[in-house]
């Protein structure tokens, strides 16, 4: 589904990865954990698209896409995750057709009630 192949990023002559390689099937979970400066957030610019890598190929398979939902973006108040992940937060008022289709989607991705997925406000764990 995703493949990371022999990717490289420097940054004025400081090396954040080298010869990365990563593949990432269908359904699989993975979580990237790293200390402030690794280059985590830059491995998901160039995964996403947004920035190039120095040497090595980002490929999705056919019709495979990604999307991102930036640590900034926390739910607040009433809203959860996937409230702000779908454009339902509070400033846009909620949708119910849209709010149905959401709840198909945590039960449909096997999210549980204790994920913090569906948490209101700030408990939704950070950084």
């Amino acid at each position: 589904m995703l493949t990371v192949a022999s990717v490289t990023k420097s940054f004025g002559g400081r090396v954040l990865f080298e010869g990365a390689d990563l593949q990432l099937n269908r359904g699989d979970r993975v979580g990237l954990v790293g200390p402030n400066g690794a280059g985590k957030s830059t491995l998901f610019s160039i995964i996403l698209g947004r920035e190039e890598p120095d040497e090595g190929a980002v490929v999705f398979e056919r019709g495979a896409s990604a999307g991102h939902l930036p640590q900034e973006s926390a739910p607040v108040g009433s809203e959860t995750v996937l409230d702000v992940a779908l454009g339902l937060g509070l400033e846009h008022g909620p949708n119910t057709a849209e709010a149905a289709h959401v709840d198909h989607l945590t039960e449909a991705s096997r999210f549980g009630k204790n994920s913090s997925i569906g948490r209101r406000g700030n408990s939704a764990a950070g950084g």
